[in-house]
């Protein structure tokens, strides 16, 4: 019914960088949820972020099934839509924040 994945991170150098790119951008996701909390001063129960971090989560399944079959098949050379996608807007997000960081 479930698929299990191996991400063996340590196997190659290869992996290893995949793997890490794979946190960092998950992990700028979060933070900038943050950041436009606090730029656009919305209470964390509003429900602009909940339906964000919904969004999201959807997004992060689809995201994570490209990103691991890009990392642990040798025969994918592309990475998938979800995967792109999910960085543009992941980097769009930060170029956002980093423009109103000083207002």
């Amino acid at each position: 019914m479930f698929e299990r994945y191996q991400w063996s991170h340590l196997n190659s150098v290869t992996n290893y960088l995949g793997v890490t790119a794979f946190i960092l951008i998950n992990l700028t996701v979060d933070l900038n949820n943050f950041f436009y909390k606090f730029l656009i001063w919305v209470p964390a129960s509003h429900t602009l972020l909940k339906v964000r971090i919904f969004i999201w989560g959807f997004a992060a399944m689809a995201t994570s099934k490209e990103w691991y079959e890009y990392i642990s098949n040798p025969n994918s050379n592309r990475l998938g839509p979800f995967a792109w996608v999910s960085i543009y807007v992941a980097f769009i997000e930060l170029s956002g924040v980093m423009k109103f960081k000083g207002t």
